[in-house]
């Protein structure tokens, strides 16, 4: 099973005075109630974590637009310094803004905030946490297989 790492595709945001081990690095979770959201445009709240030299320093929950402020959202996280959203949900519409902002977003996690960000932390989400971990999409007729996923 493939694992993640924290810093895998991801930027780190470093000082010239701290060496690479003390990089430190924004990641966000969209929340409903402690948890992740469902999806990241309907969150009203998110939780911001600074991570530094692989342990989390300091965490807030923050405020947030609702849905109609999608793009908005996305580069407020961004001017935080958020480069990692990990989520339950992704408007895949907004992808290539994300990545243009240089954005990592890990879609597809559920459970405790908390314990989420502590599992990427340690490395510890697996590929089939993430980014499509069902081997097929719902349509309008239910769940079919996708052709080009490898099992």
């Amino acid at each position: 099973m493939e694992r993640i790492t924290p810093l895998e595709g991801s930027r780190v945001v470093s000082t010239n005075d701290e060496s690479p081990s003390e990089s430190v690095q924004k990641v966000a979770v969209p929340l409903f109630g402690r948890f992740v959201a469902p999806r990241f445009c309907f969150a009203q709240e998110v939780l911001v974590a600074t991570v530094k030299a692989g342990k989390v320093i300091s965490s807030e929950v923050r405020q947030v637009m609702g849905p109609e402020r999608f793009a908005r959202q996305l580069m407020d996280l961004h001017r935080l310094g958020v480069r990692v959203l990990l989520c339950g949900g992704f408007n895949r519409r907004f992808m290539p803004l994300a990545e243009q902002l240089g954005m990592t977003i890990l879609w597809g996690l559920m459970g405790p905030a908390q314990d989420v960000v502590d599992r990427y932390v340690a490395g510890a989400l697996s590929a089939n946490e993430w980014n499509g971990r069902r081997p097929g999409r719902r349509g309008r007729h239910g769940w079919r297989r996708c052709p080009n996923k490898q099992e």
